[in-house]
């Protein structure tokens, strides 16, 4: 398990992470290509610039509990999470 670890630009491309607990972990920039990641836990992991393409297992109820951005890329049938968005829009508005 990577519970706060710091795997950041880590390539991770077709690993097998069943049920890998990654929660509060930085995974920034991270390649997860094709990865198994069925039963995973990403609850607060900052997974911005992320790329999730091709992961196999992912789920919208697992990309809910993360931190991402625009930057992040999820396979198809997986949607950027509300909280994603409104992230990004109140940091604009901050800046102003």
């Amino acid at each position: 398990n990577f519970i706060g670890s710091d795997l950041k630009n880590s390539n991770l491309q077709g690993a097998n992470l069943e049920s890998t607990i990654f929660q509060n972990s930085q995974l920034q920039k991270v390649v997860f290509i094709a990865a198994h990641l069925s039963g995973a836990n990403f609850q607060g992991a900052h997974i911005e610039g992320a790329d999730f393409t091709k992961s196999l297992g992912l789920t919208q109820s697992m990309i809910e509990k993360a931190h991402g951005d625009e930057t992040t890329l999820l396979p198809e049938g997986i949607l950027i999470p509300e909280h994603w968005i409104n992230k990004e829009v109140l940091e604009e508005n901050e800046g102003e």
